[in-house]
């Protein structure tokens, strides 16, 4: 690098250039500036230089100094020194050897049984529930990946190209009765399926005035059957409960759906007719965007 100064000297008329080794064996040219009614200046010496220079420099046999490479090192030593290791703990509020009592345990056991002594107790007044597939398994309702027994493992009948292709926008597009025959075998109105004991029981929460909501990927309506109010439900991935039309957006009232899918193939042209598009009950397909 080079670092120009002016230099104001009694005798000198030119320039004189003065180097001096620097950190990593780098030179730095230092030019010296005469005015205009200079003399010739004297020489900079080594350590004048360094303190004119920019960048701090070193004499040839001064050792050079890595003061990030000692922190690096110091840094490496704190993480083991058991001083290091207290003040760092104190900083987070866990200072050690604290007298301080562990924080009591909310639930009295992790199991249902413990939800349920918390809940009796009154101290849980504002519940979430997040459930899912499992939760309609027993009233007749399979899953959709369980190997043998889950949906997608159960719909050869409809020659798909793939299992997931049942939920897919496109697929519904060009081959809508797939679906609504499976939709004739889940709607909870068409097939009687009825409530769970959790179904129930997520009702009982509202009914005792702690749910403050229920977050379900079902899309069985199996909570509504159950009478759970819908301002109480976030339906993930949709449900029965309402229909559109894909083309339009227009609401379908749910019993036309309803109606349709039990008139098969007849039903959903009706609907499409009727409405400028092909209807669906208000799933989430893939290729769609969650509620």
């Amino acid at each position: 690098m080079t670092n120009v100064v002016s230099h104001a000297a009694s005798t000198a008329s030119m320039s004189q250039p003065t180097t001096s080794a620097c950190e990593e064996g780098e030179s730095i040219t230092n030019t010296i500036i005469p005015d205009a009614t200079s003399q010739r200046s004297e020489p900079t010496t080594s350590d004048e230089h360094c303190e004119q220079a920019e960048t701090p420099c070193v004499q040839p046999d001064e050792p050079l100094q890595d003061e990030e490479a000692g922190s690096s090192s110091d840094d490496a030593e704190d993480e083991t020194n058991p001083a290091a290791l207290a003040a760092m703990l104190t900083k987070m509020g866990l200072s050690p050897g604290s007298s301080a009592p562990p924080p009591a345990h909310v639930l009295t056991s992790f199991d249902l049984q413990g939800v349920a002594a918390r809940v009796r107790s009154g101290e849980a007044k504002s519940v979430i529930v997040m459930c899912g597939a499992g939760i309609s398994v027993s009233a007749g309702i399979p899953d959709f990946r369980t190997p043998g027994t889950g949906l997608y493992d159960n719909l050869q009948k409809y020659n798909l190209p793939h299992p997931q292709a049942i939920f897919e926008l496109e697929y519904f597009k060009s081959n809508p009765q797939a679906f609504y025959t499976l939709a004739g075998e889940l709607h909870p109105q068409i097939a009687d399926f009825q409530p769970t004991p959790t179904h129930h029981f997520i009702r009982l929460l509202h009914d005792k005035g702690v749910l403050r909501r229920c977050w379900s990927q079902n899309i069985d309506s199996l909570e509504t059957k159950a009478n759970l109010p819908a301002d109480k439900l976030v339906a993930a991935h949709g449900n029965f409960d309402t229909a559109s039309c894909i083309a339009t957006g227009e609401k379908v009232p749910s019993t036309e759906m309803k109606e349709a899918i039990m008139a098969g193939v007849e039903g959903w042209q009706s609907l499409r007719d009727k409405y400028g598009g092909l209807v669906k009950p208000d799933i989430v397909f893939f290729g769609e965007n969650l509620p």
